[in-house]
């Protein structure tokens, strides 16, 4: 009885809760003609926002790449605001992201309004970012780190050794480097060419840019990077800020700027009262947003493991966008380093249906490779940014084997099966040489499969999709070079060629329909319930969400090297 209560309040609670955050109301919000847009950059940068109230307890604060650029572009074209200012501290995204907001900073900055940049604790990848402004600036206590940037591999085998489990993976792929990490202790020759290629790749356009922006040679910057970190006063001498204030002087130089009390608008605020364009008006183009770890099902947040984006979920929205008149193309959004086989194939189908009848052109955003990659080949046209990871075309399966853990837990299982692979997929023992023989030819199966459906969505020979293909994952720059990717850009790229691709004049505006679309009350309610944040249900624990349930029943994956972290040298 007292569980039943416990139970009935905790819902009354979250019931509360959700009616409070569904009843706040946007906040009045009058510009003056000095107004400033203050968009404050830390933390984990994510494609979209909470989608529920659930989502935001769960995902915790971080910025939404969307609602920055959207920010951005309706300002563009708002007469009272005057120009932007960023505050930016240490972030979590790759290259990509930061580079799509560049791009929405250039454009911003093409009808003479201004961008300032004021950088807190700054490495490689914030300073990237802010070269894009105006001006830069830093705090006399503060350091420019611009150190390069590196990646580090994990290797586990050694753990797994000491702790007694053995992991048995198949893959095909030369350069397949998931199991790597799992089953090595080191880097194999070609993981090293691979991830020297790709860190290159990324190292030159980081130093390209930072040259043209700060209007120096290549070398030089090189020579910098070298040389750094600086103290701001070195920084200045040394032309990479424009000035070393604390942040009350930079309201100062505003107020000099602008003949005036500057009046800060925070970006968030601003898109509650701003939209981009009148809806029903423009020519509609659907912005579907592919994000997260690729499993069969419906698409879900789990905490720890994220966005997981659902194979019908997925082709829900697609069938949908197909189906509305109104809607001339689809843009597909993917941020994804792949997951199930099955679920990616079925969205490729998907995808191939629809360009049939409509323009499909990917956006690819930090990461779309392996199955990312998969289910980006069926569109009509792709675009990636010259840092995105891509490719990573091939296939890895296996398991654990934790017997000698058990034992060592004091733990014993024993098998009853009638079949001879029934436990196949035991935790408690290897691989039979039947078993393994089996495998490999699971996994030969999919990745002849996947070089067949790029090579029908991308009008290429399998042969030379083999080639290019072989697990090995590329940079945006790269891809291009091979026939990967069509065009170099962002989503504002992405959105010219569907326009183009569906004969809707380049200088006409369009309305956006976004998919998936926020869940109100008791959407969100169901969504809880049904175990997409996970739930505890009576008499079985923890009832774990779907996506979960879903890796576990499915063996052959499409990962590229998903234990590589992405650091600066100096953190």
């Amino acid at each position: 009885m007292k569980r039943k209560t416990g139970y009935l309040l905790a819902f009354i609670i979250i019931v509360g809760l959700i009616l409070l955050y569904s009843l706040v109301s946007s906040p009045g919000l009058r510009l003056g003609r000095r107004s400033v847009l203050f968009i404050p950059l830390k933390g984990e940068l994510v494609e979209r926002g909470p989608l529920n109230f659930f989502e935001r307890m769960a995902m915790g604060k971080v910025v939404a790449l969307y609602d920055v650029l959207s920010a951005l572009d309706i300002a563009r074209d708002d007469p009272k605001i005057r120009g932007v200012v960023f505050k930016i501290s240490p972030l979590i995204s790759g290259l990509a992201k930061l580079e799509e907001i560049r791009d929405a900073i250039l454009r911003f900055r093409k009808d003479g309004k201004f961008v300032y940049v004021y950088l807190e604790i700054p490495g490689t990848k914030e300073y990237f970012l802010a070269t894009a402004g105006n001006r830069i600036y830093l705090s006399p206590a503060d350091e420019l780190r611009i150190t390069g940037i590196a990646y580090e591999v994990q290797f586990l085998r050694g753990f797994f050794d000491l702790v007694g489990v053995v992991p048995e993976f198949e893959r095909i792929g030369k350069y397949k480097s998931a199991a790597d990490v799992l089953t090595r202790r080191r880097m194999s020759p070609a993981h090293r060419e691979m991830e020297e290629a790709v860190i290159s790749s990324q190292f030159e356009r980081v130093v390209s840019v930072i040259a043209k922006s700060r209007e120096v040679t290549r070398d030089e910057v090189a020579k910098l990077i070298d040389e750094a970190p600086f103290l701001p006063k070195e920084a200045k001498k040394k032309h990479l800020i424009d000035g070393v204030i604390y942040p009350d002087g930079l309201r100062v130089l505003l107020q000099k700027k602008l003949s005036g009390e500057p009046q800060f608008v925070n970006f968030t605020d601003y898109l509650k009262v701003r939209s981009s364009v009148p809806l029903g008006i423009y020519p509609r183009i659907a912005l579907i947003y592919a994000v997260g770890t690729i499993a069969t099902g419906e698409s879900s947040f789990v905490p720890l493991l994220g966005r997981v984006m659902g194979s019908e979920t997925i082709r829900k929205e697609v069938k949908t966008a197909v189906r509305d008149r109104e809607i001339k193309a689809i843009v597909l959004r993917v941020d994804s380093p792949g997951g199930s086989a099955l679920a990616s194939d079925l969205i490729w189908r998907e995808i191939m249906l629809a360009r049939k009848k409509k323009p499909v052109v990917i956006s690819m955003s930090d990461v779309a490779a392996s199955g990312g990659y998969y289910i980006s080949s069926a569109a009509s046209k792709i675009v990636a940014h010259r840092t995105t990871l891509t490719g990573s075309i091939g296939v890895l399966a296996g398991k654990f084997n934790m017997k000698k853990l058990y034992e060592r837990l004091g733990v014993n299982k024993e098998l009853v099966v009638r079949g001879e692979k029934a436990a196949m997929y035991t935790d408690y023992r290897g691989f039979t040489p039947k078993e393994k023989e089996a495998l490999k030819r699971s996994i030969e199966a999919v990745y002849h499969n996947f070089i067949s459906r790029v090579a029908e969505g991308r009008g290429m020979k399998p042969e030379k999709v083999d080639k290019i293909g072989r697990g090995r994952v590329y940079t945006g720059d790269e891809a291009k070079g091979i026939g990967l990717v069509d065009a170099l850009g962002g989503l504002s790229r992405a959105i010219e060629i569907a326009k183009k691709e569906a004969g809707i004049p380049a200088e006409e505006k369009v309305e956006l329909v976004i998919y998936p679309r926020k869940k109100g009350f008791w959407e969100s309610l169901s969504a809880f319930t049904d175990g997409e944040v996970g739930l505890f249900r009576e008499g079985f624990g923890i009832k774990l969400p779907p996506a979960i349930h879903s890796f576990s029943r499915e063996r052959v994956f499409l990962f590229p090297l998903y234990l590589v972290t992405e650091k600066e040298v100096e953190k």
